[in-house]
């Protein structure tokens, strides 16, 4: 739920923008996160062959990396080699509900994925259940990079642990609890201060 709301509010924002003629639907841009991200889509994508979704928490523990970035590496690895099956022109290669059931058993279980709004979010990229997110067959190299920024951007959210990040947290995870303080404050302000901040933040 978490992830979603924060993604469903982003994606609407000015800032996205991108070159119209670029096709980022085959080339994975969370490589630019470095060889940590690699090992654990690799390992994600080796268990998902395997049919060996247990295994998952186990070989992401190997990683060296402290735990809120494995932890995001997992979710971004969940986008790349399953959320982004749904791309498919052939629905046949759309996951099936025997493999998404396998790891939705592995997620709910999983101890890398160990917050609840983690776990949602996790859950919400297996079943494709994004919003205005959601993968489509058809989409435009654009829209798939937009899609994948947001999806990037929620990951951090979810399990950044900077102090920066803890206002914005609330915004996106609790925004009722948020008082308003200006009569002119406002979602679009206080989406701009979230990029303001993004921009200084280094994960």
């Amino acid at each position: 739920m978490g992830g979603k709301l924060i993604s469903s509010t982003l994606i609407t924002h000015n800032h996205f923008t991108v070159f119209q003629n670029q096709d980022g639907s085959q080339i994975d841009q969370y490589l630019v996160c470095g060889e940590d991200y690699k090992t654990i889509r690799d390992v994600v994508a080796k268990a998902i062959l395997e049919g060996k979704m247990k295994e998952i928490d186990c070989a992401c523990k190997g990683s060296t990396c402290p735990n809120n970035k494995r932890t995001m590496y997992l979710l971004l690895a969940l986008f790349r080699e399953v959320t982004c099956l749904y791309r498919a022109a052939n629905p046949n290669l759309h996951p099936n509900s025997e493999f998404c059931q396998a790891l939705v058993d592995f997620i709910q279980t999983s101890t890398v994925l160990a917050s609840q709004n983690v776990k949602e979010f996790a859950l919400d990229l297996v079943a494709n259940r994004l919003g205005p997110l959601t993968v489509q067959t058809g989409a435009s190299g654009a829209q798939s990079v937009v899609v994948e920024l947001a999806i990037h951007l929620s990951a951090v959210l979810l399990c950044g642990n900077q102090s920066l990040l803890i206002p914005l947290q609330k915004l996106a995870l609790f925004p009722t609890k948020m008082q308003v303080r200006s009569p002119v404050c406002s979602l679009q302000s206080a989406v701009n201060l979230l990029f303001f901040s993004i921009d200084h933040l280094i994960i």
